[in-house]
């Protein structure tokens, strides 16, 4: 791979981890208040990604690969729990946007640049979009859901079921 292709690889990893730190600073205040990361530690997280996989790809071992993303994991559990006893907060959408910052780091250094991408501006819109979410969720009934269930089961299991042609 040349270097140039190297960085920017990198750069689109460190770009899509800052905004969605960018998110989670906008959407808890700002400066002042302690969040769990902020875009730096984001950036940094999809940077480690991208490192991670690079590294694994270096050294021809997969297993590198996963040892630095399960230790980073057990670093951003260890955060949580600090977190929740420090401040009685409980809730993984942080910590969820940190290992998918991670994961889209990894896939930007294995060339699927549209779906991490991609999957960055998803993450970015589902926590931008928490108050609406919300909202939905209280407006919902007991038929909504019975219904949406009915709905889901006649999709993907009766409707496989059927012969697609006549005999």
């Amino acid at each position: 791979m040349e270097q140039i292709d190297l960085f920017y690889r990198f750069g689109v990893a460190l770009a899509i981890g800052f905004l969605i730190g960018l998110q989670r600073e906008y959407a808890h205040g700002g400066a002042g208040r302690e969040i769990f990361a902020g875009e730096r530690t984001l950036a940094l997280m999809g940077l480690v990604g991208c490192i991670a996989a690079f590294v694994a790809d270096l050294l021809n071992a997969p297993w590198a690969f996963l040892g630095i993303v399960l230790a980073i994991a057990a670093l951003i559990i260890v955060a949580y729990f600090v977190g929740a006893w420090r401040r009685g907060e409980v809730g993984l959408t942080s910590e969820t946007a940190a290992l998918v910052t991670i994961l889209t780091g990894a896939l930007c250094y294995w060339g699927y640049i549209t779906l991490a991408l991609a999957i960055g501006v998803i993450t970015i819109v589902l926590l931008s979009l928490k108050v609406e979410m919300d909202t939905f969720v209280r407006r919902i009934t007991r038929e909504d859901v019975r219904a949406t269930l009915q709905f889901a089961v006649i999709t993907a299991i009766v409707l496989p079921l059927l012969p697609n042609r006549t005999f």
